[in-house]
């Protein structure tokens, strides 16, 4: 059976489109767990939940949790200085980057790109972001510096037919 495109994918195919390969070696649909440091920095994006309630006439209101992680090998802060994580600096700055000039989301941080790109193509109706950061453990002794953005992502869905 063929199904359309899901949020998971669309929000996978806008942060590609807009990122590029250059910087990040790799996009997951879904974590992994053990991720290769060689595909680091790398970006998860992992479906948490679906919640759906009745809508107006013959329609459902469909919330999605979805987190996007942003992922860095920590092991790159060995041997730097002392007094500042530059993973963490990094991480901030690609998840958060307010660009100096305009004062506006940067158009290459994580956030930026998704505001601007807010519906995903007419797809949602409304979402709302809240960051996070923190280390992960993951296996092969490799810890990671992370950014998880917990989207929230509304829609309508028609159900036809309804009675």
């Amino acid at each position: 059976m063929a199904y359309k495109q899901t949020i998971s994918d669309k929000i996978i195919g806008t942060l590609k489109d807009n990122l590029g390969s250059s910087f990040f070696k790799q996009y997951y649909n879904g974590d992994p767990i053990a991720i290769p440091q060689s595909l680091m920095p790398c970006i998860v994006v992992e479906k948490q939940g679906t919640n759906i309630e009745a809508g107006p006439t013959q329609m459902d209101d469909v919330t999605y949790t979805i987190v996007v992680k942003v992922i860095f090998n920590k092991k790159d802060d060995f041997g730097k200085r002392d007094d500042e994580a530059n993973t963490q600096r990094k991480l901030e700055d690609i998840v958060e980057g307010i660009d100096e000039t305009t004062g506006q989301w940067d158009t290459r941080s994580i956030l930026g790109i998704l505001r601007k790109n807010f519906t995903l193509e007419n797809e949602i109706t409304d979402q709302v972001l809240e960051v996070n950061y923190g280390l992960a453990p993951r296996p092969q002794d490799v810890v990671t510096a992370e950014a998880n953005i917990m989207l929230t992502i509304r829609d309508i869905l028609v159900v036809s037919g309804r009675s």
